[in-house]
């Protein structure tokens, strides 16, 4: 069993195929995923097959007898007519062997007739060639995610988009309705071509599950000299794809390289990686910088109650699709909801950044933690000391800058009294963790210019230079601070900094700022990783590119020549487009 989709959009095609053959009956099934079934039949001309291998073989193996001894029957009209009655014949023979079991075959003939992107299609038992004009087509035992893939085309054929990424987006909506659905016939990663006027052309394409926490997953399907390999990147593991006449020889195998299926509610659960959660009066941001102005930790009021308004910034990056937001006040123990949202994360590699007013309300003097989720995880929890404070009335100015001087160390002095009950559990509550050209935090204004989203040099290894800013509360007590560089694709770790503090206060933050000097041996997608007495926190994407980009963003002209010529080109985190580089 299998999955073959097509898909026509105006002038061009994309085909795409699992890996995935099924040997035995239903009870005692075995799957190997190393089948090729999107395979050549000539110059432009791709023969793409679903069902049993055996009597797709035959077929196939009999058309490029025919098409040798006829070139010219590849650009002839007659082809789809030859095609049916060679399918027709072919699938007697084998019927008749079998005993005349129902057996299902369906093909595909694709490519280019006189210039022009054409698709037909075979059904077995008759193989009537049906040319299809419009639209799209899936076959095979994943052909029940038909109705996600006739809401991917439709959105498809509306954008504006390359044929490449067009395919992409095919690519990631089949695989996930096939994990939705469990289809364990069809896996394997996917065989994919693109059809158009220059001809045709296999996709390479590849996936990396971002999981700094966790060990890495990092696979790959890629075609050189006309062979298809899988590749898992993690394991420096390949499967080469095998044609149906060298599947056929085989013994039945078990062996799996890439299942569609969803993680065990074990592992299902998901987490965030915070880069922000601060509690401000205003910010501003703009390409390369982003700025916090009034930071709020300690606050005193003329009166209470108080009801006071304020900014929740948040930045992090995690799992893609709707989340509920929910940011709540503990206020001694009382839980009381201040803002709940639906959010959208459309890609999973990139900084979500949130600014939500609130009004913070508090009855009596002491300590208050806001709680930040999403879904039901705590991604982190700031604390905040609330007093009441006398107004200050003074004649002149040196004396009101005097008092409030007095206030705020006052107010301090109290917030250091408070302790947190939850934090000796959570052992790390992170207020930033950012890595950046540039950082200043002083008199309650945070800024953070150049933070990198991704970097491009000629030859590696680099000395990437950058400065760490973090801030994090921790229970009182030593602590061992360790800041890791992880290669995502193969999990392998460098240790590139280490340093011990002593926590004194639970409810205030302990900054850690600094230059940081990373070695990054090698292009690739790397996280920049918080240890707190081994235990992980959170973490940064850092992908490391060439001047031929793989794994991020590409680049103008201009940029790719000065990378070409030894200048490292740093692509900041909020760049809106290739311009601002």
């Amino acid at each position: 069993m299998t999955m073959v989709a097509g898909c026509l959009f105006g002038d061009e095609a994309v085909i795409i195929a699992d890996s995935r053959v099924t040997w035995g009956a239903t009870d005692q099934r075995v799957y190997g995923d190393l089948a090729q079934k999107i395979l050549p039949l000539g110059k432009d001309l791709a023969y793409a097959f679903a069902g049993d291998i055996a009597i797709s073989n035959s077929i196939l193996s009999e058309m490029r007898l025919r098409i040798k001894k006829s070139p010219k029957l590849i650009n002839h009209l007659s082809l789809p007519t030859e095609l049916s009655r060679v399918a027709r014949f072919q699938y007697r023979k084998h019927m008749l062997r079998r005993g005349n079991k129902d057996i299902s075959v369906q093909i595909v003939l694709t490519g280019l007739i006189a210039g022009k992107v054409f698709l037909w299609i075979f059904e077995s038992p008759r193989f009537l060639p049906r040319l299809v004009r419009s639209g799209y087509i899936i076959f095979g035992s994943g052909a029940t995610v038909e109705p996600r893939l006739n809401l991917a085309y439709a959105k498809s054929v509306k954008s504006s988009a390359t044929l490449k990424n067009k395919a992409n987006v095919l690519i990631s909506e089949l695989e996930s309705e096939l994990k939705k659905q469990g289809v364990e016939s069809a896996g394997g990663l996917f065989q994919v071509i693109l059809i158009s006027a220059q001809g045709i052309a296999p996709l390479n394409y590849g996936f990396m599950e971002l999981r700094p926490e966790k060990p890495g997953i990092a696979k790959e399907m890629t075609v050189s000299r006309g062979i298809w390999t899988q590749r898992d990147l993690s394991k420096t593991m390949e499967v080469p794809l095998l044609e149906p006449r060298q599947i056929i020889t085989l013994s039945p195998v078990e062996e799996r390289f890439h299942d569609f299926e969803l993680p065990t509610p074990k592992e299902q659960k998901l987490r965030w990686y915070l880069n922000y959660l601060i509690t401000c009066l205003s910010l501003d941001r703009s390409t390369d910088k982003i700025i916090f102005n009034d930071v709020l930790s300690q606050i005193g009021a003329p009166v209470l109650p108080i009801e006071l308004p304020l900014i929740v910034a948040l930045g992090f990056w995690g799992p893609l699709g709707k989340h509920i937001l929910n940011i709540s006040l503990d206020d001694n123990g009382k839980q009381t909801p201040i803002c709940v949202q639906e959010i959208n994360i459309p890609y999973p590699s990139e900084l979500n950044e949130f600014a939500i007013p609130i009004r913070l309300f508090s009855a009596q003097p002491g300590p208050v933690f806001i709680n930040c989720y999403i879904d039901d995880f705590l991604i982190s929890r700031k604390s905040l000391y609330l007093a009441r404070m006398d107004e200050i009335h003074s004649t002149t100015a040196e004396d009101a800058r005097s008092q409030n001087e007095i206030n705020k160390r006052i107010l301090i002095a109290k917030h250091q009294e408070c302790s947190d009950p939850e934090l000796s559990e959570a052992g790390c509550f992170l207020e930033y963790f950012i890595l950046c050209q540039q950082c200043v935090v002083q008199n309650g204004r945070y800024e953070f210019r150049g933070e990198a989203r991704a970097i491009y040099w000629k030859k590696y290894p680099l000395l990437f230079k950058t400065q760490l800013a973090a801030s994090l509360r921790l229970p009182r007590g030593k602590h061992g601070i360790r800041i890791d560089l992880v290669n995502a694709q193969s999990s392998k770790r460098l240790t590139i900094a280490q340093k011990e503090i002593c926590s004194t206060y639970d409810c205030i933050m302990n900054r850690i700022h600094g230059d940081l000097v990373i070695k990054i041996p090698e292009p690739g997608v790397y996280f920049v990783s918080l240890y707190v007495d081994e235990q992980f926190i959170s973490s940064e994407i850092l992908p490391a590119e060439t001047e031929k980009p793989k794994y991020s963003y590409s680049l103008p002209e201009d940029a790719i020549r000065a990378v070409s010529e030894g200048e490292l080109i740093i692509l900041v985190r909020r760049s809106r487009s290739q311009k601002e580089v």
